[in-house]
């Protein structure tokens, strides 16, 4: 039986058949180009027939291409899948690593992706467990884009693992906590924006400075909503504050609370008094010195990249990590808000108090997640949300809270879902979440370190292998015991 393409060897073939064949191979490969076959013309080449040349094995001609048979057993032939593609054409972006199954680069750019309309907005929900790979893929894929002149802003670098990429692209890092002697003022005013008149540039600013209030308070209290009454007391406060300083702290917040006017009191009676107490510890407690004051520093939007540091605070009380996280991701957003700006990445690596931040942004506290997305295209900004697991969202309250829901539904609705390794116990959430299959669910229970699923869009599904540079992995990589042994 002839060989055919499929490579199928005839089951009765002797042994002196089988020694004449591979002879013959042995001979047809031992022999130079010249005595198989004539020399083709150089390609491209006038000489060369449109239909292409009529050469057995050429390749660019009509004639039929025969490659080497391959020989296998009906045991490997029967689970033979030849044709693997990705979806769609490649993407063009920042190359972040290949495709397990194609093996072809994979890249991706949030606006990229969303030029080509593969995606609705530019949030990207990153999720893997610990050693997963998910931190050492962010630093990769954001000093790729980096390249490509993305701007970077990471408002909470909780173990001071970006100051090295912020260093090398001759970025600015800013350290706070403890001994830093770096205050940031919650209620900053943020730049003038060339699009708003005086009146609506006054009433976002108040809008913003609620907003950070009711943050702040809403972490202190664990996320107990306000009464009725201490709503008005704390607007009551801070217009009054507004109406005698351009600036304000939340030191002059505090004093309105504690001593309110004649007028305030008969409003709201002594309601303001539990918000002084509860805000007490932020001027006189244990957080006194990082926020009662006029900023010591400002946000340098020229730069390609700016960090956070607050590795200075994880002896701090969760309270404390939680509201510098909260402000300087409001600092940030607003600094940024100015269109025209650039586009920019801001990576939230303690996600749940990104959400926070985002979920309180406005009066209604985007409930409409069609309007968050609205806000997140008309700044370029691609928000990054980076979580362990799932639960971290129980620091934004119970299971059915509004603000835990909220934060839920700008998770689901990220067109960028990216998961890495996951446990046998936190799957089946992830997987409810983000719209998984059983299938996707169980790809991620076997990734090796630094693979991960992609979920880009509604039809675009890969499984990558992320592939950083010997300086990438030595700078980047966050596992202790990877890093002694690399």
């Amino acid at each position: 039986m002839k060989n055919s393409v499929t490579g199928f060897v005839a089951a009765d073939e002797s042994r002196t058949e089988r020694r004449a064949r591979r002879s013959q191979g042995r001979q047809l490969l031992a022999a130079t180009d010249a005595e198989v076959r004539p020399r083709l013309p150089a390609f491209p080449s006038p000489d060369l027939p449109k239909a292409g040349a009529r050469v057995p094995d050429n390749w660019r001609g009509p004639v039929s291409v025969r490659p080497p048979a391959h020989r296998a057993s009906t045991r490997v032939l029967q689970a033979a899948y030849p044709f693997l593609a990705g979806t769609g054409a490649p993407m063009r972006g920042a190359v972040i690593g290949e495709d397990v199954f194609t093996r072809r680069p994979y890249a991706l750019d949030p606006w990229e992706a969303y030029r080509v309309g593969d995606v609705r907005s530019f949030s990207v929900a990153v999720i893997g467990t610990l050693g997963s790979g998910k931190s050492l893929f962010c630093k990769v894929w954001a000093n790729r884009l980096l390249s490509m002149g993305r701007k970077i802003a990471v408002p909470n670098d909780p173990k001071g693992e970006w100051t090295w990429l912020c260093q090398r692209v001759s970025g600015s890092t800013i350290a706070v906590g403890p001994g830093t002697g770096t205050v940031i003022n919650p209620l900053d005013a943020g730049p003038a924006r060339p699009d708003l008149d005086s009146a609506s540039h006054e009433a976002l600013i108040l809008q913003q400075r609620r907003a950070v209030l009711l943050g702040i308070l809403s972490i202190l209290r664990g996320h107990v909503p306000l009464a009725a009454v201490e709503h008005t007391a704390l607007d009551v406060a801070l217009e009054a504050v507004l109406n005698r300083v351009e600036s304000p702290t939340l030191g002059d917040v505090l004093r309105e609370l504690e001593t309110p006017s004649e007028t305030a009191r008969e409003l709201v009676g002594d309601s303001g008094r539990d918000l002084f107490h509860t805000m007490r510890r932020l001027v006189r407690g244990d957080m006194a010195g990082m926020f009662d004051g006029q900023s010591t520093v400002r946000f340098d939007d020229a730069a390609p990249m700016v960090s956070v540091d607050t590795s200075r605070l994880r002896s701090a009380s969760p309270e404390a990590r939680a509201i510098m996280t909260l402000i300087t991701s409001t600092w940030i957003k607003q600094a940024i808000s100015v269109p025209g700006r650039g586009k920019r990445v801001i990576i939230h690596e303690e996600a749940a108090i990104g959400l926070l931040a985002d979920v309180t942004a406005s009066g209604s506290g985007l409930n409409d997640k069609t309007e968050a997305e609205k806000l997140g295209r008309h700044d370029d900004v691609s928000n990054w949300y980076l979580f362990h697991r799932i639960s971290d969202l129980d620091q934004l309250g119970d299971k059915g809270s509004a603000v835990r829901e909220q934060a839920l539904g700008l998770i689901a609705d990220a067109d960028m879902r990216i998961v890495f390794g996951l446990k046998s116990d936190t799957a089946p959430k992830v997987a409810e979440v983000l719209g998984m299959n059983e299938t996707l669910t169980r790809l991620t229970l076997d990734f090796e370190p630094g693979e991960g699923l992609f979920l880009v869009g509604q039809k675009r599904v890969a499984v990558v292998r992320v592939q950083p540079t010997a300086a990438e992995f030595a700078a980047f990589k966050t596992d202790t015991v990877e890093r002694s042994n690399s």
